[in-house]
């Protein structure tokens, strides 16, 4: 009983004292990509800029990671031409489709997916590049 009122009595102090930060974190989401939080709650770019404005070199540089965030959804994009019509192929082949074993020709979707995928891969690149070296600015001005 003493070391359960031990416990309560750490847990109480610790919540009590605590500070809250202002401090950024950037994670990554396994289907959604990678996204900033802060304080336990995931903010949006827009959100991280407002924070930002009172470190100019960090808002730079994440203006500089929203101008490439488009890439994400280039390669989105890109994998839905790609495996949507691939996906139609299985499912009517297996006799699950709406039309009964036609097929599509995949050539043009894999090749219209695929230059879609080549585009948005190197925004992609500097928009993580840029939003890591922003999160970093941020987090070494507080």
């Amino acid at each position: 009983m003493k070391f359960l009122l031990f416990l309560l009595l750490i847990w109480f102090s610790t919540s009590a004292f605590s500070q809250p930060t202002d401090s950024l974190h950037l994670i990554y989401l396994p289907v959604v990509g990678y996204k900033i939080k802060t304080n336990e709650e995931i903010i949006s770019l827009a959100k991280a800029m407002e924070l930002m404005k009172n470190n100019p070199e960090a808002y730079e540089v994440m203006r500089k990671a929203r101008r490439n965030a488009f890439g994400q959804y280039l390669l989105e994009a890109g994998g839905v031409t790609i495996f949507g019509p691939a996906t139609y192929n299985i499912l009517n082949q297996n006799g699950l489709g709406l039309t009964n074993g036609e097929r599509l020709n995949l050539i043009p979707y894999l090749i219209s997916g695929g230059i879609l995928f080549v585009a948005g891969y190197p925004f992609t690149g500097a928009y993580i590049k840029h939003l890591r070296k922003a999160v970093n600015l941020y987090n070494q001005s507080l």
